[in-house]
């Protein structure tokens, strides 16, 4: 009995000792890492055009692509869609990438590569778009066009905040691009599935075909930050070699992807 309180206390003080890692509120087995400091964070407001009026011909295809995506909310793609909505939480990541890459992205499945593509949600999913989302203060398309969406629980939280860049489009393209690094044998795969995640905002109506462009440029420049920074590549390499061992054990389904 002694023994085991002991190694419960030895556990609770290593993770309190870690000055990195923060736990997802809500969340007390989940480890968040911090990487980027604010002002290494690619700067949106900077990086970014000003996005169309509407009254510009940029905007028809914003407006088109708009109609498109909703006339495909009631298909088995708009479904797919919805669950694209929920990047985070502890299934969030696998419902977007877990079968393209090959294995189950779950705390319990692959923590390493759970812990990395979780943790650059702050990075890329809140910080990178957020100087120009509150600078620009973009108005939703289904707010503009007096409409409704297709994830209606979000929609009081997305009348608020600014539509330009898509925060998700950026953080789904951003896992995309760190996960195709992981294992490059399902590159092509994954880079659609991260691609599609964007195409996901404009279906359920959450954001402009402009938006989803930014985003995904803002992907790009936070990865490419994300690499330069210590504790994000220590915990890659730590992802690469947990998916190596999986590899060798079998565990990582083949490449379904057909090159023509």
């Amino acid at each position: 009995m002694r023994k085991i309180l002991f190694s419960m206390l030895l556990l609770a003080s290593v993770a309190g000792a870690s000055a990195q890692n923060n736990s997802i509120p809500g969340k007390t087995d989940v480890v968040q890492q911090e990487y980027l400091k604010v002002e290494e964070v690619p700067n949106s407001l900077y990086i970014l055009p000003v996005y169309p009026e509407f009254n510009s011909v940029q905007f028809l295809n914003d407006q088109y692509q708009y109609y498109w995506g909703k006339s495909i909310r009631n298909t088995e793609r708009g479904e797919k869609a919805i669950t694209d909505a929920t990047l985070d939480g502890l299934q969030g990541m696998n419902n977007a990438f877990g079968e393209v890459f090959g294995t189950q992205i779950t705390l319990e499945n692959t923590p390493e590569i759970f812990t990395l593509v979780r943790s650059i949600g702050r990075d890329a999913g809140g910080i990178a778009p957020k100087k120009a989302k509150n600078y620009y203060k973009r108005i939703r398309p289904f707010v503009f066009f007096n409409d409704n969406t297709s994830t209606p629980d979000n929609e009081d939280h997305m009348r608020n905040s600014g539509s330009y860049p898509s925060g998700h489009s950026c953080y789904g393209f951003a896992a995309a691009l760190i996960l195709a690094e992981i294992n490059p044998e399902h590159q092509n795969e994954i880079i659609k599935r991260g691609y599609e995640i964007g195409e996901s905002r404009k279906i359920v109506g959450a954001h402009y075909d402009t938006d989803v462009q930014a985003g995904r440029i803002m992907a790009a420049a936070t990865v490419a930050a994300l690499h330069s920074n210590a504790a994000f590549q220590k915990q890659l390499s730590k992802a690469k070699d947990e998916f190596a061992k999986l590899k060798k054990a079998g565990k990582i389904k083949p490449s379904t992807a057909v090159l023509k």
